[in-house]
């Protein structure tokens, strides 16, 4: 498998972001694409008024939906402290992913620095480097230059990505249209309204008194990139059952825009929520919300554990017993319900502390 790894600060993912995400997949044939913000830049110092690491990370979740259903963001890079070194993530990634070709991805500059970084040698014997190209007959002969450098110094496979859809602009560029304002068409559209539900970057909607327009970029931002389609599905169906059989078309599209708006909450915020604003349940929702947070609270009360928790684990034990019979770590990750390797891999090693192939060996002498 290709899996090609974009980090970043992120701050924020732009539509440049994508376009040369989606370049990148085109022309490596990659299978699956990751997005890395990194916690601590070692480059730069982030400008007073950036997002948080968190908030960077799910913009880069959002981000993900409009590369494609191959990428994903991960927050490999949030869970170490210090500065966010590339050659430790690579580490990190190899491991995870032992068997696969790594790409990493960047843009001209920091190709043309590359040889400057922390550890180069190590960066490029754990992936091979996917550098963008400017699209400018000036940058030619420093990507060659450079191109031959990282090849007889650090013995580094390089390609050189062209970008027909290039968007040249950077994440300052993005900040400083937000503060005045603009910026709409410069982010992904769940990412703009991630931008302006959090009031980042100086911009100060007022929530309260939404148009459907201007709510629908919102309500994307609270749902995962797989849920987006079924949403705005949901909207133009209210509005069609709107004018059948008549009613308030504006009402009906806020309703349609917001109803998974709390899909992610567990039980608890979604009652919390119905107290901060004052909704009374009826007999029949009142008795599905008792029961349904009692059963799991009874049960984290008497095994220590989330349901969700239990159940990782559950599946984690069900693939220590495929592996011990032959099963392949992939293959087991796939049987047991997990959706993505990495996650997989970050639950077993918890487990068991071993990684899903160091069990394999040891089972199999």
């Amino acid at each position: 498998m290709k899996i090609g790894i974009y980090g970043g600060t992120f701050n924020p993912v732009h539509n440049g972001h994508i376009t040369a995400a989606r370049a990148a997949v085109k022309a490596l044939g990659l299978d699956k694409l990751l997005l890395l913000p990194a916690n601590v830049p070692p480059h730069k110092t982030l400008p007073e008024g950036s997002a948080s690491p968190t908030q960077r990370l799910e913009m880069a979740e959002l981000a993900a939906g409009a590369v494609g259903k191959l990428a994903q963001a991960d927050g490999i890079e949030l869970q170490r402290t210090g500065k966010s070194y590339t050659s430790d993530s690579l580490r990190l990634l190899r491991q995870q992913y032992p068997e696969d070709e790594l790409w990493l991805l960047m843009g001209s500059d920091m190709f043309l620095s590359l040889h400057r970084w922390h550890e180069p040698e190590v960066i490029c014997a754990l992936a091979h480097i996917g550098a963008f190209h400017r699209m400018d007959g000036d940058a030619d002969e420093g990507f060659a230059a450079q191109k031959q450098l990282l090849e007889r110094q650090f013995g580094a496979r390089v390609a050189i990505i062209d970008n027909e859809e290039i968007i040249p602009i950077s994440s300052t560029q993005v900040r400083e249209a937000l503060a005045r304002g603009e910026g709409e068409k410069l982010v992904p559209t769940a990412v703009w309204g991630y931008i302006r539900r959090c009031h980042l970057y100086g911009t100060a909607l007022d929530l309260t008194r939404l148009t459907p327009d201007e709510l629908r970029p919102i309500a994307m931002s609270y749902l995962k990139p797989k849920r987006m389609p079924h949403v705005l599905g949901t909207e133009q169906e209210a509005v069609r059952l709107t004018q059948r059989y008549g009613g308030d078309e504006q009402e009906a599209r806020i309703a349609a825009l917001l109803h998974d708006c709390t899909k992610k909450l567990d039980m608890a915020e979604q009652l919390a929520l119905c107290a901060a604003y004052g909704l009374t349940l009826d007999d029949l929702e009142g008795t599905f919300f008792a029961s349904k947070y009692y059963i799991l609270r009874e049960f984290k009360k008497y095994t220590g554990l989330s349901v969700h928790q239990y159940m990782i684990i559950r599946r984690v034990m069900l693939a220590q017993e495929l592996i011990g019979q032959g099963v392949k770590p992939r293959e087991a990750c796939i049987q047991c319900g997990f959706t993505d390797y990495s996650s997989f891999y970050r639950a077993f090693k918890a487990r068991t502390g071993l990684s899903p192939e160091q069990f394999r060996s040891q089972n199999s002498k």
